[in-house]
């Protein structure tokens, strides 16, 4: 409170001075008695005035002061409510229903839930309140279920209270909705439990607590585990030691910091994780380890090993494929669909003169040919490429260089679009065909030379021979009179060695007319049986003067074939002479026959003899080719296979050191009578 305090009363000792500080601003000048009695008067109204306007001014002052304060007051309010206001309409937005107790334990606020929750059941507010003031009274959370009939039907529900310093806050859950969504998410786990059992990828899931909660049967078919040992939910720890003993971990140095690393990854695991593991029995595993949403880990594996033996095998097969081009001398080029070189080997480079550099960044077709063709010679050929990739067919072609340098090229389309192109340089090859030709050629012209000198001088030494044999027969007769003992030993010496001589020239003269192919057979109904047996009469003696036996195996009914029965005859009779020739004394020559539905009649010629040896066969059908076991001209092979083929049929020798075999095929019917053809030039020795 202000106080005004008067002005001093003037004193007669005061001066006239005293009063012009006093504010009243009056000239007192001496003597003027009037004048000071109005100053007198007149001052204690001024001073009074003062104190009046200086009190009128601190209570608008202080009137102003209350006005904001009242405002701001009033807008702290509205702000207030405003805050309460969005609270209940959050709390009345909220489906579980919420309440908040005094600690005097009357209900101060709560959201429409709770109040449609609470309507006309005074028991549940009750035992609502009560459990608040227990929790206020424990300090602590307090939980209880609380019965409540709504509709006609019970309902539980689940009251929590927590205590703070604006009251204790109580939320109701409707148990049942609870218990339904627990059925629920139960369902959906034995489902997703029952679908994780029927997939064939191995897969265990651990809880929070680190045991497990769920494998299927792949997962303990994988690590050869117990399902009952599985069932009884074995930790991660127990798990790995079991794992250790079977041999299905990988081996690690540490096995200790392994353990840790994977029983740290309960807490440490944020996002799934890939490991290849290497398990000593050889298998090779994916193994991925990821978090559950419900907490703990989820284990699915793969056992990776086909596939990476198949990796390897593929990764060796293109290894093995690109050392093989890499070695080809053939050049190879693979175009793409957009005609770009994709694939080359160096052959390829070396047979069309490009290096490296001009191949760099897939160099397209059409640029290929205007860096080669200045060196083609301009033809249909000169693109080996272009008319395959559009076309699409195979295309095939000799390239010819200006140079005398010629490519055989093939144009392969491919199933993708691509093509593949291959190249050979055969200037060499072209040139040794030609070398070999001309050679062959010669050959050829030198044995139809040698052919037609033999025949020639067969034929011009046949007269005279005639001639001897005649007279040597006539010595041996003794038509012109008796001979002493030693004439007639020379008599026949001659008349035998000149049939021999006359039997080599009919050889040779029947070999040359079949390669002429002037030789047609007469072709005849033949008994196989009476021929063998006909050609036998005419080696018997032989035979018995060598001490040969000869056997015949071979059925009566055996059947026929047709053919030329002097042909054939000859045919056997110079087996049966070679193998008696060959044999020595006590062996034992056979001849057989027998039918086959399929390749017609065998006739086989056998015998105990020493055997050809190895280095023979390959030359024993050639012309005067010898075994070298005993001298002769050589051609009784040679002529047995013409005649044979002459036959349509096929003949076939082997040979050991216990005998030789020589077998005849001829089929049942004849074939239309052919032309021999010459049999392929051989080395032969000399006559």
């Amino acid at each position: 409170m202000l106080m005004i305090r008067p002005p001093a009363p003037l004193t007669p000792g005061r001066s006239a001075w005293a009063a012009l500080s006093l504010g009243v601003g009056l000239s007192a000048p001496a003597g003027a008695a009037n004048e000071f009695a109005s100053a007198s008067i007149l001052q204690p109204l001024v001073g009074f005035l003062s104190l009046f306007a200086l009190a009128l001014l601190i209570i608008g002052t202080l009137h102003f002061r209350a006005v904001l304060r009242g405002r701001v007051i009033q807008q702290q309010l509205r702000s207030s409510q405003q805050i309460a206001d969005r609270r209940q309409a959050l709390m009345d937005a909220a489906a579980t229903p919420l309440a908040l107790f005094g600690r005097d334990s009357r209900l101060v606020e709560s959201n429409l839930a709770w109040s449609v929750l609470t309507r006309g059941s005074d028991t549940f507010i009750e035992q609502a309140r009560e459990l608040a003031m227990r929790a206020l009274l424990l300090n602590s959370e307090q939980v209880e279920t609380v019965t409540l009939v709504i509709g006609g039907a019970m309902h539980a529900y689940s009251l929590r209270a927590l205590a703070s310093p604006a009251g204790i806050s109580i939320a109701a859950t409707d148990m049942r909705q609870i218990e339904s969504l627990m059925s629920q998410v139960s369902r959906l786990i034995s489902a997703q439990d029952d679908v994780l059992d029927a997939v064939n990828a191995p897969i265990v899931i651990f809880g929070p607590e680190r045991r497990i909660k769920f494998f299927n049967t792949a997962f303990a078919r994988l690590f050869y585990l117990d399902d009952v040992w599985l069932t009884r939910e074995p930790t991660l720890q127990e798990l790995i030691d079991m794992l250790r003993e079977k041999r299905q971990l990988p081996e690690v140095i540490d096995f200790a910091a392994y353990k840790r690393e994977q029983l740290a990854q309960f807490q440490s695991l944020v996002a799934a994780k890939e490991e290849v593991l290497h398990l000593p029995d050889g298998r090779t595993l994916f193994q991925r380890v990821a978090p559950h949403p419900l907490g703990g880990l989820i284990y699915s594996y793969e056992d990776a090993t086909d596939k990476f033996a198949l990796e390897r095998s593929y990764n060796t097969l293109i290894e093995v494929q690109r050392e093989t081009l890499n070695n080809l001398s053939e050049g190879v080029a693979f175009f793409g669909i957009d005609r770009r070189l994709r694939l080359h080997n160096p052959a390829f480079l070396q047979i069309w003169g490009l290096s490296e550099e001009q191949l760099l960044g897939e160099p397209t077709l059409d640029e290929l040919q205007a860096a080669t063709l200045p060196w083609i010679v301009e033809g249909e050929d000169a693109d080996p490429t272009g008319n395959a990739l559009i076309q699409r067919h195979i295309r095939n072609g000799v390239l010819s260089w200006r140079s005398g340098k010629e490519i055989d090229f093939t144009s392969v389309p491919m199933p993708d679009g691509a093509t593949l192109c291959l190249f050979l340089d055969i200037t060499e090859r072209n040139r040794a065909q030609l070398a070999l030709r001309e050679r062959n050629d010669a050959l050829e012209a030198a044995d139809r030379l040698k052919t037609e000198f033999i025949a020639n001088v067969s034929y011009e030494l046949r007269t005279p021979l005639n001639s001897i044999i005649g007279f040597s027969e006539i010595l041996t007769e003794q038509y012109f009179g008796p001979l002493n003992t030693r004439q007639l030993d020379y008599s026949r010496g001659i008349l035998a060695d000149s049939q021999r001589l006359l039997s080599l020239i009919n050889d040779i003269l029947d070999l040359a007319t079949i390669e002429a192919g002037y030789l047609a057979l007469e072709r005849d109904t033949i008994e196989v049986n009476s021929l063998i047996v006909s050609t036998l009469a005419l080696v018997r003696e032989r035979a018995q003067a060598r001490d040969i036996a000869l056997t015949l195996e071979s059925a009566a009914d055996i059947g026929t074939v047709i053919g030329d029965t002097k042909r054939l005859r000859q045919a056997l009779f110079n087996l049966l002479s070679n193998a008696i020739k060959f044999c020595r004394p006590q062996d034992r020559v056979t001849i057989g026959a027998r039918r086959d539905a399929q390749r017609g009649i065998a006739i086989s010629v056998s015998d105990t003899g020493p055997g050809i040896p190895p280095e023979s066969l390959p030359r024993i059908f050639g012309r005067f080719e010898r075994s070298g076991r005993q001298a002769g001209a050589g051609l009784g092979l040679s002529l047995v296979r013409s005649i044979i083929e002459l036959h349509g049929g096929e003949v076939s020798l082997t040979s050991s050191a216990s005998g030789t075999e020589v077998l005849c095929w001829l089929p049942d019917g004849g074939p239309e009578p052919i032309r021999a053809l010459p049999p392929p030039v051989q080395q032969t020795s000399p006559v």
